[in-house]
């Protein structure tokens, strides 16, 4: 019963809707910014960054690894990259400066929205993560990167995270907010979340967010309100999913019927 209710749930809500996205009297989407960094696991995981005017592949050693002379170690892990063909916006994937040895580093990803319509993104040094809802991230080992990219392939049947588990071996966290609704008279200019991950136990990558809210001044401010203002929006949240999961499931039983 209750997996017919998920995925009645899942057919009845629009790919590209999802409850955040629904207005509440009274209530404003807040502007949320996700930032990750590799915090512990700085010596495991790449780092993606956008190439900046300016910038060449020695230049990138030098300020990344320390030496310009382990520019091979940055073309080595990106696919057909020319040391003397990088352009401005172009994204670069760096190795640890200090990797862990014999074990294979990991390239960062992530997921927003409902996961079997979304596609896959890179995570990018210093860019907020984009989406609806809620965003799951991905250590791929980088062995595994083209398998995993084309998994995603085909729009109309990516992949569960389970599938991704157990075909790949990836690592993946829980889930990271990606839109707040608060009262208009609580709710701060910005929410900061920001993201660092901690360790990889089996297939689950433990993260530590801490949410951030400022006001226009970009100054912290106490969040203890604004989290007590999000218990209404949790109610009706639920409320309308096993709504929207009980229409679809004898809108669905009335066909079969």
């Amino acid at each position: 019963m209750i997996r017919r209710l998920l995925a009645a749930l899942l057919v009845s809500i629009s790919p590209a809707t999802v409850l955040a996205d629904v207005a509440i009297p009274g209530y404003t989407r807040v502007p949320h910014e996700v930032l990750v960094s590799n915090g512990e696991l700085a010596d495991r995981c790449l780092t993606a960054i956008r190439v900046k005017e300016g910038d060449n592949l020695s230049k990138i050693a030098r300020e990344r690894l320390g030496a310009a002379s382990r520019v091979d170690e940055i073309v080595a892990v990106n696919r057909g990259l020319s040391p003397d063909r990088i352009h401005p916006g172009d994204i670069v994937l760096i190795p640890p400066k200090a990797p862990a040895p014999g074990i294979e580093p990991l390239v960062l990803y992530y997921r927003s929205g409902p996961g079997g319509y979304s596609q896959a993104e890179l995570v990018v040094e210093g860019v907020p993560l984009r989406g609806h809802y809620m965003a799951a991230i991905y250590a791929v080992p980088l062995a595994k990167r083209s398998q995993f990219e084309a998994m995603f392939e085909d729009r109309k049947n990516r992949p569960e995270p389970e599938d991704v588990q157990a075909a790949l071996g990836v690592a993946i966290s829980t889930h990271v907010n990606m839109g707040i609704q608060l009262p208009k008279a609580k709710a701060p200019a910005k929410i900061e979340t920001h993201v660092k991950l901690k360790k990889i136990t089996g297939q689950v990558l433990e993260i530590d967010s801490q949410d951030r809210h400022l006001n226009e001044d970009g100054e912290v401010i106490d969040s203890a309100d604004q989290a007590a203002a999000m218990l209404p929006f949790i109610g009706i949240g639920l409320a309308g999913m096993l709504g929207a999961a009980l229409l679809g499931w004898r809108r669905r039983k009335s066909q079969v019927s």
